[in-house]
């Protein structure tokens, strides 16, 4: 979050990028490769892909924007709150035999998903959280993914723009018995094939 070389540039991507929080780009380009955040550790907030587009977002086939275990560790849920359960992770729901709380907005999603109640199921962290606010066209023949990992819940995918169009997916999956998270898509116009 704190390398602003690139700040109001047409960014095109062709292997792996990572990129934490809020950024401007006058585009975004992921041609292949992956654009991703950092992961999150047992004691830190997730850091969300928060990115302010001035003009077009291009997703290529096989290419992704990807938060994917990018959310809360290992028994922690929203605000770092311990998780001392056995079940699967929560965001937009509950895990099977979760006992956390759900969070997060279905209208404005920028939570990241928990990861697996307690410390029993190793490495199972949620999805992260990503927000495109674009003022054009977003065009996604690729994926946007913001899966949970193992028993991880799903984080969120919140995308903005004048228009929204491509074959690709769009996710924010739970892992196994794991609570779902959340996306909304915002837009003048969504193309059927989204």
């Amino acid at each position: 979050a704190t390398n602003l070389s690139f700040e109001d540039q047409v960014l095109a991507v062709n292997s792996t990028l990572t990129v934490a929080g809020h950024h401007r780009f006058a585009a975004l380009l992921v041609l292949s490769g992956t654009v991703t955040s950092v992961s999150a550790e047992a004691t830190t907030e997730p850091v969300p892909i928060d990115l302010e587009i001035s003009g077009d977002v291009y997703v290529g086939c096989g290419a992704s924007v990807s938060a994917s275990s990018r959310g809360y560790a290992n028994g922690k849920t929203f605000a770092l709150e311990p998780l001392p359960g056995t079940g699967g992770g929560v965001h937009a729901g509950r895990g099977f035999g979760g006992t956390g709380a759900p969070h997060g907005s279905p209208i404005h999603p920028v939570a990241a998903g928990s990861g697996a109640e307690g410390s029993w199921v190793s490495s199972s962290p949620g999805g992260g959280a990503i927000h495109i606010a674009a003022l054009s066209g977003v065009v996604i023949d690729g994926s946007v993914l913001s899966n949970g990992f193992g028993r991880g819940a799903g984080g969120s995918v919140f995308l903005e723009a004048a228009g929204l169009a491509g074959g690709g997916r769009v996710e924010a999956q739970g892992g196994a018995r794991a609570g779902g998270g959340r996306i909304a898509l915002v837009a003048d116009s969504i193309s059927e094939e989204l």
